[in-house]
């Protein structure tokens, strides 16, 4: 499965990487009330991986999962993850999961015919 791959030192290299002059440096390591300030560049370096490992078929989820052990997931989707980010991780779980979307329309349940 593509998530035990590991994702993290090409996250790590594009958190460090400074993208105009006074961009911040940051590292997965750093602790979550810190890195609660660096959301942006984390989800910039998610879609940098991505974008990289897409042709191999690397989910986003994947890569994500691969950070297990560096954050509570449930804090990561709440309270770092971009709307766009999430959105890519949502349509990947829906096709590969064939979960369906909560805006899809509920089919209408067949009526019953009473035949007395």
């Amino acid at each position: 499965m593509a998530f035990k791959n590991d994702f993290i030192d090409d996250m790590n290299k594009r958190l460090s990487e400074k993208r105009f002059p006074d961009d911040v440096q940051v590292s997965l390591d750093i602790p979550e009330h810190k890195f609660k300030k660096s959301h942006e560049k984390f989800n910039y370096a998610l879609k940098s991986v991505y974008d990289e490992y897409q042709a191999s078929d690397v989910k986003m989820f994947h890569i994500i999962l691969s950070l297990q052990n560096y954050f509570d997931m449930n804090w990561l989707v709440e309270t770092i993850l971009d709307d766009v980010n999430k959105k890519i991780v949502t349509v990947e779980m829906n096709t590969e999961y064939n979960i369906p979307s909560k805006k899809m329309k509920k089919r209408k349940s067949p009526k019953i015919i009473n035949n007395e």
